[in-house]
């Protein structure tokens, strides 16, 4: 199946659907305190003080953990909010359902998107993703707190960009930002496509969504080691390690081993693990594991 936007502006535009069903699937509840979207809790927060723990998390941790840990709190809401695109409307076309994505976003009050630009095919895994996005919060707080020009601040919708595209596809997608209104720009300009497409300058961008790297990448030395006694600890009771491993780590460790033991076989490494090709490959490329010998 495939879908294209209008590759020129003098062509008609994407419109979007009627946010009617969309609204219906918004509940606040008086009797027990719980705001629900879809199937999903959702929280009212103030902006404002998202902006106050985002410059306390600069400030305390670094501009680069901060970023990673918002930039991953986007990517997280993006992978949820295409899983409840599929529900939403079972019976919509191809676009329909790709652009609930930022129709969320809107009901959200996370700002109003518009699309430049859409082609993708979601039985290939091919995405061009062009967007325009308005008012977004996390540009309100760095307007007043820094001078434009600093590094581009909408972490977060750079993450459910990229999260929602990912997971909808099945395959990595990377959002980047080209333009913001925090750095002076009309608007906030995205464009989203493979992670291999950007090439090698999109591998610093990726790294903000995998968990791993808030943690640092793995040592090489002791890795094996430090992976077997945080198992050991959590499965046996064995002694507390001094330096304890990551799920992220483990599961990074298993794909490697489970490749090696296959030979480079990714279909055999994947049966070795209970999991399909797709997810195998997958894997394998979101954590960044090079496999140029490997055989498919």
């Amino acid at each position: 199946m495939t879908a294209t936007s209008p590759p020129s502006p003098g062509q008609a535009p994407i419109r979007f659907a009627q946010l009617a069903d969309l609204l219906g699937r918004l509940h606040i509840s008086t009797t027990d305190g719980r705001i629900w979207l879809d199937e999903q809790r959702m929280l009212l927060l103030h902006a404002s003080a998202l902006g106050a723990l985002r410059q306390d998390m600069v400030e305390s941790l670094g501009t680069d953990i901060a970023r990673r840990l918002f930039t991953r709190l986007g990517y997280q809401a993006g992978r949820f909010g295409a899983q409840m695109a599929r529900k939403a409307r079972p019976c919509a076309s191809l676009n329909d359902l790709f652009v609930i994505g930022p129709q969320w976003h809107c009901l959200e009050g996370i700002g109003l998107a518009g699309p430049v630009r859409l082609v993708f095919d979601a039985d290939k895994g091919e995405h061009y993703g062009e967007w325009v996005w308005r008012q977004p919060p996390e540009d309100d707080a760095p307007l007043r707190q820094s001078a434009p020009g600093a590094t581009t601040p909408c972490w977060m919708q750079v993450g459910y960009a990229s999260g929602f595209a990912t997971e909808w596809l099945g395959r990595p997608i990377l959002y980047r930002e080209v333009a913001c209104q925090a750095m002076g720009q009309p608007a906030c300009h995205l464009i989203g496509k493979p992670v291999e497409a950007w090439g090698r300058d999109a591998a610093d961008d990726w790294q903000y969504l995998m968990v791993a790297t808030l943690h640092g990448p793995p040592r090489a030395d002791g890795e094996v080691e430090r992976v077997s006694r945080t198992l050991d600890s959590l499965l046996h009771g064995g002694d507390e390690p001094t330096q304890r491993a990551s799920l992220d780590e483990v599961e990074t460790l298993l794909l490697k081993k489970a490749l090696a033991r296959a030979q480079g076989n990714i279909a055999a490494a994947a049966r070795l693990l209970g999991i399909t090709r797709p997810q195998m490959v997958y894997r394998l490329k979101s954590r960044g594991i090079n496999t140029p010998a490997a055989r498919p």
